[in-house]
């Protein structure tokens, strides 16, 4: 499934649905249809009402070369990852990207077999009015991302709402720029035939795709994965995205990127393994330093974690029918009874 922003301009609008249906239809997606996600444009402040795209969810079908087995269902999710990339080039190609036109929004808040994300330029209260599939009480899931947040170190902007794609962020990421430049430098150092790009659908070679990650040099193949035009938050999520899916796991991802104070730390005295996991990390990224609080999924595992310094709050509280709830401060939720926590810090 897919959520994307779409321009309010009905012809427009078309325009970029065919685009993103000739690039699905190439890369072996079977196209199954469009959905408009029903929402209360009412409910937007003025604001938020004059720059709201229009929503839309679309639907494909694995490529038929992909077994039903584990392997080929993370290597489904590798092709939806780079056929979104490769989409945002061929819109950009076209003049109908999100970046060139800010009146008309073209944005995949999500495209995956195991996530939908709902978000928008709103205050948290109202996400549940404006998006009426979460009121629908046959809509369920297993565990949810809700943050309300929108960027802070840019223009507010629909895409830049919170949550990203994998990640909910607290925070700032104050080291940005190295970060960023770090990413494309090493991007340069590695090499990856260009036809082996064309192929977004072989399990193998897209695991090799996104293992060697060198597409920042090649943006008429690939949307680059950082770009400082994006706010901190979008920056973080595309590498931490990108981790996640060359076999990395979540945790251990988000671990290596935004690594706590290790160094001394009484608490891990015993588990030398995780300092060991730290030191060997930290000679090959550069810590994305906030303050920040992090909470994320790639659809598999669900997690939350702090940056080193250590200076965003965070609580959480397990039930007695062992759900986890995380939040920012105590009493975020307001129907959690006291009586029913058997855990909290």
């Amino acid at each position: 499934v897919g959520m994307v922003f779409l321009p309010q301009n009905e012809e427009r609008r078309n325009a970029v649905k065919k685009v993103i249906e000739e690039v699905c239809e190439k890369n072996e997606l079977k196209f199954l249809g469009w959905r408009e996600v029903p929402v209360d444009a009412d409910s937007l402040g003025p604001m938020a009402k004059a720059a709201v795209p229009s929503m839309w969810q679309m639907f494909v079908k694995a490529p038929e070369r992909l077994n039903d087995d584990e392997e080929t269902r993370d290597g489904f999710e590798r092709t939806l990852y780079l056929v979104r990339r490769r989409i945002a080039v061929e819109l950009h190609d076209a003049g109908l990207g999100w970046e060139d036109n800010n009146d008309d929004e073209v944005y995949f808040a999500s495209f995956s077999s195991q996530t939908i994300v709902y978000k928008g330029m709103v205050q948290g209260c109202v996400l549940p009015q404006f998006y009426k599939d979460l009121q629908n009480p046959d809509y369920t899931t297993k565990f949810v991302i809700y943050h309300r947040r929108f960027s802070t170190n840019t223009n507010p902007r629909w895409p830049l709402a919170q949550p990203m794609r994998v990640v909910g962020h607290n925070g700032e990421i104050n080291t940005l720029i190295g970060n960023v430049n770090w990413v494309k430098a090493r991007e340069k150092s590695k090499t990856l035939p260009a036809e082996k790009l064309n192929d977004l659908v072989d399990a193998e070679n897209t695991d090799n795709i996104v293992m060697l990650c060198n597409t920042q040099d090649v943006p008429n193949v690939l949307e680059p994965l950082v770009d400082l035009n994006r706010s901190d938050s979008a920056n973080l999520d595309a590498v931490f995205e990108l981790m996640t899916k060359s076999r990395h796991r979540a945790p251990c991802a988000l671990m290596s990127l935004v690594p706590t104070a290790y160094e001394n730390e009484p608490s891990l005295r015993d588990n030398p393994e995780i300092v060991d996991f730290y030191k060997f990390h930290g000679g090959l990224l550069e810590a994305w330093d906030g303050p920040a609080l992090l909470v994320f999924s790639d659809g598999k595992s669900i997690g939350a974690s702090l940056d080193r310094n250590g200076l965003r709050p965070a609580r959480y509280s397990i039930t007695k029918d062992g759900t986890v709830y995380m939040m920012s401060e105590t009493g975020v939720i307001p129907d959690l009874d006291e009586a029913d926590i058997v855990q909290k810090g």
